[in-house]
Formats: structure tokens, C-alpha cells, sequence
């Protein structure tokens, strides 16, 4: 087997600084870029040095688990305990799942060029730092869509609406920024179907209410709910608007 020092250095410098910027983002931490990379630059150089010195099972692995957590170390702006192992560990998180991503990548049987390459043939690093920076795109993106779902379920909740003999269970949110109202009165917005549900084939309605949006201007009816539980709060007389 031959070693390719430089190879070596880049597959894993590039990588770390993708990884740790990754650990940083899960926890909103600030990026300092010089940082970044002289962690980066530790990590890689750990990398190079491993393969030179043959260590004990034991040994082997407080060395592996050192090459994770030092660059952790490095990266944070001051040295606290707790910011260390959590960054330590969402860092080697972040290294598993993509290398068993670029794992599965490159021993694809379409990708014959690198058949047996994570058995002792050369992968060229550009492969590797294209792939890695694949995966660290797709991190992104799914993360900004847990973010999304988190927020969006922490201001949701279940709705029972009662008009006359009438009921309908719905999933509500809390809308900070909806501001209709009618008479003065905040309004709820619900869909046609929950409001045909709720109110029948022709429903009666108690006005018209204007609506402006980034589509347009348009008009919709106001009906009058009898009551409107939403989660443990229990309102009584509401306005509805379809939407």
C-alpha cells in the first residue's frame, strides 16, 4: 500500500473544516474562519501523523478520539467544558454519517473507477472533497428543514371548534403576524372545507372582510364560531375568515 501524504492532508483538511463548520452551525455558535481553519489544519495533520506510529488497540483509539475532540478545541472561540464535548461530539456525529456516506458513494458498482477504493487503492482527493462537500450541502438543507419544522410545532396546537351541534377538530397556529380583524376583533382564519364542516352548505355570515396578501386584494366572509378551544385556552364568540 502506498501512502500519499499530500492526498491525505487534503481529504481530511477539506472534510474537517466542512464538519466543524457544521458542528458550529447546530449550535448557532459564532464562525470565526481563522479558527476554522487552523482547527481544520490540526485535524488534517493528525491524519498524516497517524498512519506513521503503530499504538496498541487502547491506545489506537484514545488517539482517534483525541483527533476528533482537539480540533474541537481549536475551533471554539473560548475553552469551556461543555461547548467542547458537545462540539467534540456533534463533530464526530457529522464524521460518521458522511463517512459512511462517501463509503457507499465510492464502492457504488456504477463507479468503477473506484472500485476497492476504501481498500488500498488511490481515490483521487478532489473525488473526496467534491463528495464531501455534497454531503455538507445536504446537511444544510436538512437542517434548515428540522429548524423549520421545530419552529413551526412549537406554535401549533390542537383546535376544537362548536357552532350549534356542530364540531371540528383542526391543527391551529399561533400567527404572530396575522392581522385581520373585523369590528375590532381579531379574526381566525380557517380553510372552506373546515368552514363547510363547521357551518353547513350555506352558512351565515355577520359581514364581508377585506384581505390583502402578496396575491392581491380579495373579500371574504365573516362567520361566527360559538366557541373555540385551543389547547387549554377556551375563547367564546369568535370571528372566522376562510383562507
Amino acid at each position: 500500500m502506498t501512502l500519499y501524504l499530500e492526498d491525505v492532508f487534503l481529504v481530511n483538511f477539506i472534510p474537517d473544516m466542512l464538519l466543524l463548520w457544521l458542528a458550529l452551525r447546530c449550535q448557532r455558535a459564532m464562525v470565526r474562519p481563522l479558527r476554522l481553519i487552523a482547527a481544520a489544519f490540526v485535524g488534517a495533520a493528525g491524519a498524516v501523523v497517524y498512519p506513521l506510529f503503530s499504538l496498541p488497540a487502547a491506545a489506537d483509539y484514545a488517539v482517534r478520539l483525541l483527533g476528533a475532540f482537539l480540533p474541537a478545541a481549536v475551533v471554539l472561540p473560548s475553552w469551556r467544558l461543555r461547548a467542547w464535548v458537545c462540539t467534540g461530539c456533534i463533530f464526530l456525529v457529522w464524521m460518521f454519517l458522511m463517512g459512511g456516506a462517501m463509503t457507499a458513494l465510492f464502492s457504488a458498482p456504477f463507479l468503477t473507477f473506484s472500485e476497492g477504493a476504501f481498500a488500498g487503492e488511490r481515490v483521487h482527493p478532489v473525488l473526496v472533497c467534491a463528495g464531501a462537500a455534497c454531503f455538507a450541502a445536504g446537511a444544510v438543507l436538512f437542517l434548515k428543514c428540522l429548524r423549520r419544522a421545530v419552529h413551526a410545532r412549537r406554535y401549533a396546537c390542537s383546535c376544537t371548534l362548536v357552532s350549534g351541534e356542530r364540531s371540528c377538530r383542526l391543527r391551529g397556529l399561533w400567527d404572530s403576524g396575522n392581522a385581520l380583524t373585523f369590528r375590532g376583533v381579531p379574526v381566525c382564519v380557517i380553510s372552506p372545507l373546515a368552514a363547510f364542516a363547521l357551518f353547513g352548505e350555506h352558512p351565515k355570515s355577520v359581514g364581508m372582510l377585506r384581505i390583502g396578501s402578496v396575491n392581491g386584494e380579495r373579500t371574504a366572509p365573516v362567520f361566527v364560531c360559538a366557541r373555540l378551544q385551543a389547547g387549554e385556552a377556551l375563547f367564546e364568540d369568535v370571528y372566522l375568515t376562510t383562507g
